[in-house]
């Protein structure tokens, strides 16, 4: 027998009323991440790829409470739109559209402590996930050479323990332990 489908995308509107209506679904993780420069070393996919990676396994681990639904991918990155191909929205427009998300979905939060960016660890998480993206040759060509003492173990590691932790913040969620009120109007 096969096991739930964790992505919300390949359920029909049967499928996902039923387990809706049944109480199987607990929670729907709505993936939100930018689009943006990573350095000279990772593709600019590098965010929007890791919290897919991130939630997908998180589903997985929580299977059948916990889907997976289409994300955001953008997210506020003015800071780095002198680097051609970075995608942003105002701050405004993004907690707008980030909350009419998890509205539709039934509530959420997001975590608070994410670490640095295109550093040691983004580029230890690529190098295990998905090392296409890593153009370590250009390492050398960078000012920055902290990425370059990433290893794919490391992200292994790093993957494992932020599995194991969404997955915790995302079942305290289920069960009532963490709540979160979003203001109607983001200014």
């Amino acid at each position: 027998m096969s096991q739930p489908e964790v992505l919300q995308r390949k359920h029909t509107r049967r499928e996902f009323r039923e387990r809706m209506q049944s109480g199987e679904v607990k929670a729907c993780i709505i993936p939100v991440a930018a689009i943006e420069q990573h350095l000279e070393h990772l593709a600019m996919e590098h965010d929007w790829r890791s919290v897919g990676h991130v939630a997908v396994a998180v589903a997985e681990r929580l299977r059948p409470r916990v889907l997976v639904a289409e994300g955001l991918m953008a997210g506020i990155s003015e800071h780095h739109m002198r680097h051609p191909g970075t995608l942003s929205l105002r701050p405004g427009t993004f907690l707008a559209v980030l909350s009419d998300l998890i509205e539709s979905e039934s509530g959420g939060q997001l975590p608070n402590d994410l670490p640095g960016h295109a550093q040691e660890f983004e580029t230890a998480f690529a190098l295990a996930a998905f090392p296409e993206n890593v153009r370590t040759k250009m390492w050398t060509d960078q000012a920055d050479q902290k990425p370059s003492m990433a290893t794919a173990k490391q992200g292994e590691e790093f993957i494992k323990r932020i599995v194991e932790r969404v997955a915790i913040f995302v079942q305290e969620m289920i069960d009532g332990k963490r709540v979160a009120n979003i203001p109607a109007y983001f200014p």
